[in-house]
C-alpha cells in the first residue's frame, strides 16, 4: 500500500473570500474605467478628484487579484486602499452639495448611497481583518 502524505497542503479556503474578491474585480474595473472617462474632460479640480479616484481603483484591482491567490501583501493593499476610499467617499459627497451637483438625485439619494458604499468598504475592511480569513494568508 502506498500513501503519500504532502507537506504543503493547501488550506481551506474561504469560498466567500473568493467570490467577493471575484465580485470586486468586477466592479473595480467599471469604476477605473468610469474614473479615466469622467477625467478626460473635467476642469482642474474635477480632473484630479477622477484621477485619484481611479488610482485609488487600481491599487484596489490589484488587491483584488492577489486577494484571490491568497498573498498577504494583496489583503493589506485592499485595506489599505479601502480604508481610503471611505473619507475620500464622503469628502465627494460634500464637493458635491458644495458645489450644487447631485446630477438631478436627490439628496438624501446621494448621502444614502455613499453612506451605503462606505458600510460596504467598512464590512469587507472587518472581514479581511477577522482571524479566519488572515490565517488563510499565512
Amino acid at each position: 500500500m502506498n500513501s503519500t502524505v504532502s507537506v504543503n497542503s493547501p488550506r481551506a479556503r474561504s469560498s466567500f473570500l473568493s467570490m467577493a474578491a471575484s465580485a470586486a474585480l468586477l466592479l473595480l474595473c467599471f469604476a477605473l474605467f468610469e474614473g479615466l472617462l469622467q477625467a478626460s474632460g473635467q476642469p482642474a479640480p474635477l480632473k484630479y478628484y477622477w484621477l485619484i479616484h481611479s488610482a485609488a481603483a487600481a491599487a484596489a484591482l490589484a488587491g483584488s487579484a492577489g486577494v484571490l491567490k491568497r498573498k498577504e501583501w494583496a489583503r493589506k493593499l485592499l485595506i489599505g486602499a479601502l480604508s481610503f476610499s471611505i473619507p475620500w467617499t464622503l469628502y465627494f459627497t460634500w464637493l458635491s452639495f458644495s458645489a450644487h451637483k447631485t446630477a438631478g438625485l436627490s439628496p438624501a439619494a446621494l448621502i444614502a448611497g455613499d453612506l451605503l458604499l462606505c458600510a460596504l468598504f467598512s464590512w469587507a475592511i472587518y472581514g479581511l481583518c477577522r482571524p479566519g480569513i488572515r490565517a488563510e494568508f499565512q
